[in-house]
Formats: structure tokens, sequence, C-alpha cells
């Protein structure tokens, strides 16, 4: 399924197409950010609202623009 740049796309569990660079992701430790290796202006980003899940907090997990999303959405810390 490919994403396209104008719309926000959701997580689902689907076939792994390891040859599929939207099902690929790469860090960019600069920016902190994860993007697809199909189309770097696509960032992995949490939605704005929160829910609660038990003990815990949840939020939706989406591919959107990265130009258009504010950076406490879509910024990653990798630890190694």
């Amino acid at each position: 399924m490919a994403h396209s740049p104008s719309e926000e796309s959701t997580f689902a569990l689907v076939v792994c197409d390891a040859s599929a660079g939207d099902q690929r992701f790469v860090y960019n430790s600069d920016g902190g950010t994860i993007q697809t290796v199909a189309d770097d202006s696509t960032c992995v980003s949490v939605g704005e609202n929160s829910r609660s899940a038990g003990p815990f907090m949840s939020r939706t997990l989406v591919l959107a623009d990265c130009a258009m999303t504010d950076g406490v959405f879509k910024e990653w810390i990798v630890l190694e």
C-alpha cells in the first residue's frame, strides 16, 4: 500500500514485502525522524490525541507529511 504525502496513514499489519520501500524505514539521527525508504518526506509520527490504555496512555501511530508535522509528534530517540 503506497502512502500519499498529502494524507495521513495509520499503521496496519500486512504481509511483509522486503522489497517495498514503503515498508522499510530509516532513522535520521540529525532530525530524530523515522522515514520510509521510498519517500523521505513522510515521517513516522504519533497522533495529537492520547487515550487511556490500562495503566498507560496510547496514541495512534501514523505516517505523516514531515514538513507539516510538529516536532513533538515526529521526533524519536533511538537507544543503542
